[in-house]
């Protein structure tokens, strides 16, 4: 496993300081995409999966809270699902990484 190397909790630590600066719109969108594309890609859309299925149980829960929006959660998800699909193909890896970095940062801002 990909995850061994670098252990889970460096993997959740990345990627939650990502999701944050995305929410804030600071992400350095094209260089996290190269450095996603060249290792852990398959570890990084398993773990965003995940993210994305807690969220939109968490945005159902009735709350006071700000929820997030549910249709582009749902579209994230499909994406994120699809791309991990992909992964045995010949796509350029860290243009599909951009673009679904890009998707989240839109998503996110909703």
């Amino acid at each position: 496993l990909e995850l061994e190397e670098g252990g889970f909790a460096d993997l959740d630590r990345d990627m939650r300081s990502a999701l944050a600066e995305l929410e804030a719109r600071r992400l350095d969108i094209p260089g996290t995409a190269e450095r996603w594309s060249k290792a852990g890609l398959a570890s990084r859309l398993d773990w965003f999966e995940t993210w994305l299925t807690g969220s939109i149980r968490a945005a159902l829960l009735p709350s006071k809270e700000r929820t997030r929006n549910i249709r582009g959660l749902y579209s994230l998800l499909a994406r994120v699902q699809k791309l991990k699909l992909e992964l045995s193909t010949s796509l350029n890896m860290q243009m599909a990484a951009e673009d679904l970095l890009i998707e989240t940062e839109t998503a996110l801002a909703s």
